[in-house]
């Protein structure tokens, strides 16, 4: 699995009896070496998220496809921050990068473009029916409410009949990427809804996001070793417009300069 997956699903891993291990991050050369190294008769699961929930890059899912095939490798994509923003349908990551019908697993949660509570994993028919009948957590749990799930249906309708909010979002996003990098600010690269920046001193981050909110502009303060390094991490939705991201590069600025807090 990728080094920087979410903390749910390395407790995930951690809670299975097979062997993990980590390879660096978007490193298709290590994953590789990984690969290698595991016996021939050994089940392989590759794990990554489609869109870095922290950092906001996008793996490179052409590249491990590639990877997988010659050792067998089957490949488990969180689609949590891609589906909604990226591919033709917004499907995620896969889609986009065109490999969505080759991915073995794809697993998603309707709590981001989704607006509701609880989540999915989408595979054959078989895989399915055996997790539903083995995996604990979804054994002695209950159903969503139906009212989440009414929630989910018209979200799903509304993003397939308005694309054109999706389109946005990615405009969005990409304006304050430069917008921001324009003032000097440190922002990791990517092409999604979350615009990373990175604040060296976890106090300068803390200090940050505090007078943010004072300001009206809530932003979440990521601090190490959540990620390699301390982020301001900004999310955009389809609903901010080009006044928002003004006023937010304007504040952010402002507010950080007033705080001595050098881009």
């Amino acid at each position: 699995c990728d080094h920087n997956l979410h903390a749910s699903l390395v407790e995930g891993a951690l809670r299975s009896p097979a062997r993990t291990v980590r390879f660096r991050h978007n490193d298709l050369d290590h994953l590789e070496r990984c690969l290698e190294n595991c016996p021939p008769d050994e089940k392989i699961l590759i794990v990554s998220e489609g869109v870095f929930s922290m950092e906001g890059d996008v793996a490179d899912l052409q590249g491990i496809m590639k990877l997988a095939k010659p050792y067998g490798a089957r490949v488990y994509v969180d689609e949590a921050h891609g589906i909604g923003v990226l591919g033709q349908t917004g499907a995620g990551a896969a889609e986009e990068l065109g490999v969505l019908d080759e991915v073995d697993l794809v697993m998603g949660t309707f709590s981001k473009s989704l607006a509701s509570v609880g989540g999915f994993v989408a595979g054959e028919r078989a895989v399915i029916d055996y997790l539903k009948h083995t995996a604990r957590p979804f054994v002695f749990s209950a159903s969503l409410p139906a009212a989440s799930v009414a929630a989910v249906s018209a979200a799903l309708q509304i993003m397939k009949k308005e694309p054109e909010r999706r389109l946005h979002l990615l405009r969005t996003a990409n304006m304050l990427r430069e917008e921001l990098l324009a003032r000097g600010f440190a922002v990791l690269p990517g092409q999604t809804a979350i615009v990373p920046v990175v604040i060296r001193e976890e106090l300068d981050l803390c200090r940050l996001c505090k007078a943010l909110l004072e300001e009206g502009i809530y932003i979440n303060p990521v601090l190490r070793p959540a990620a390699a390094q301390n982020l301001l991490r900004i999310s955009c939705t389809a609903a901010h417009t080009e006044k928002h991201v003004e006023r937010l590069v304007t504040t952010l600025d402002k507010t950080a300069r007033a705080l001595g807090i050098e881009p």
